[in-house]
């Protein structure tokens, strides 16, 4: 648990509820809101390439299993996100670790890449299942 029960749901919960969005409680059912867009199945930069045509600033979450961020924009031509987490998954010398984070932050999707342990197989990027505008 996050400081002050604070974790990527409950964050985007409470970031929507000032404009009258009303999310559900956890990262499955608030990536079902609205008009959702399948990133399954495709490479990383086909994901990169949708979510620039489709998504849109601030009103589009991105899901993997068991976490959501919000879809800030572009600066300098990367993608932008907003999300709370807990931390990075390292692997070294085949043993996991993580790198703690525990705050919300913006970064980009490919957080954790300049670790020299990052996991490539937990990348964000890598594991995103969909996109969903919520206002749609």
């Amino acid at each position: 648990m996050r400081k002050s029960g604070r974790d990527c749901s409950s964050t985007l919960r409470d970031f929507f509820a000032p404009f009258g969005i009303w999310l559900p409680r956890n990262s499955y059912q608030q990536s079902r809101v609205g008009k959702v867009v399948s990133l399954e199945n495709i490479s990383d930069e086909k994901k990169i390439q949708m979510i620039q045509q489709y998504g849109v600033p601030f009103e589009t979450l991105l899901y993997r299993k068991g976490h959501i961020a919000l879809y800030v924009g572009m600066k300098n031509n990367k993608i932008i996100i907003f999300q709370n987490l807990w931390g990075i998954k390292t692997l070294k010398h085949g043993v996991e670790g993580r790198y703690i984070i525990g705050k919300t932050v913006f970064s980009t999707l490919q957080m954790g890449n300049n670790l020299s342990d990052f996991d490539e197989s937990a990348s964000f990027l890598k594991n995103l299942k969909s996109m969903n505008i919520v206002t749609r």
